[in-house]
């Protein structure tokens, strides 16, 4: 990963990725999922997200993909927090893979590195 993208006195958090599906129900694996989501510079965040509420502007997260296909139980990429919103819009695009449960927020990132 190279050296750390992030500030002293930030916050550290770990996102996490498991298999899911699309909006279709086609199964999708965490990792592809992850780096959709990385890639957008985007990250849902659900009602039973730990901390949903203490994310904020310049923490820095590490990005962990669970689930059995490649790259599970693994940490991908680290991140650096824009902003959280509590939807999308005013330029964030909406994120394509749809989620069968709705985000409470979304994390956008400043940074990302794979």
């Amino acid at each position: 990963m190279g050296s750390a993208i992030v500030d002293k006195g930030t916050d550290y958090y770990m996102l996490v990725c498991v298999d899911g599906f699309d909006g279709d129900g086609t199964a999708v694996s965490a990792f592809d999922l992850a780096k959709f989501r990385l890639q957008a510079l985007q990250w849902p965040l659900y009602e039973n997200t730990g901390r949903i509420n203490q994310l904020g502007k310049s923490d820095y997260c590490l990005v962990y993909v669970g689930g059995a296909s490649g790259y599970g139980q693994a940490i991908i990429g680290e991140t650096v927090i824009r902003d959280v919103v509590s939807e999308l819009g005013g330029g964030y695009p909406q994120e394509t893979l749809t989620e069968l449960d709705p985000a409470s927020k979304y994390v956008i990132f400043a940074d990302v590195r794979i």
